[in-house]
């Protein structure tokens, strides 16, 4: 099944207003989840959303995804006013554990943007978000706070200053009772002289 445009939204007796057993893309027009109770879309096979917008209008989330899902694109929004809405998108198997991968898309959400059931898993490492998702973003990802959004950064390496083998080293040397003609050299260190210590670099005594 593939959606390109138009609208399609969950009025009268039933459990979604669009349910895909099968294989889906949506690449455009809009889905609404109208009623309480009711899902906007529900997955139970293999879905690949690019594009489109998903509108949760009422108390349930707009996705629900219960088997396998990849969203690179697309808008997922709360409708204005609807304080009473759970999570956006819902990941939760029925008869297998779901997974779903979120490589883009804009998710504005009122009481948060997913919710993950038991062994489900959700990898993110794209898109931009009103609420912090860190608990599921992908290896090597970070999140950041910006102009009151979340979004995805790589994360910075660090790295340690590699040791200079030629550096001189700090060593410490005692001398007892240096004689008037002896003579000390130390290119960098400690000297101690009859109990009193020094700093030195490249001094001599005589």
């Amino acid at each position: 099944m593939t959606v390109e445009a138009g609208t399609i939204s969950s009025k009268g007796e039933k459990s979604a207003a669009l349910l895909n057993s099968g294989t889906l893309t949506v690449s455009g027009g809009t889905i609404t989840a109208e009623e309480d109770n009711v899902f906007g879309l529900v997955n139970e096979g293999t879905a690949v959303i690019n594009g489109g917008n998903f509108v949760q209008a009422h108390n349930f989330s707009v996705v629900n995804n219960a088997n396998k899902m990849e969203i690179k694109d697309g808008n997922f929004t709360v409708e204005d006013g609807n304080t009473g809405a759970y999570s956006l998108i819902t990941n939760q198997g029925s008869t297998n554990n779901a997974t779903l991968e979120v490589n883009g898309g804009t998710f504005k959400a009122n009481k948060g943007v997913f919710y993950n059931d038991g062994e489900d898993e959700i990898t993110v490492s794209g898109g931009t978000y009103s609420h912090d998702v860190s608990a599921y973003l992908a290896d090597g990802f970070e999140m950041k706070e910006e102009n009151g959004e979340f979004v995805l950064a790589k994360e910075t390496a660090t790295s340690e200053t590699p040791k200079d083998e030629n550096e001189p080293t700090q060593t410490t040397e005692t001398v007892e009772n240096p004689k008037t003609n002896d003579s000390i050299l130390l290119v960098l260190g400690t000297l101690a002289v009859s109990g009193v210590v020094a700093f030195v670099a490249k001094r001599k005594l005589s």
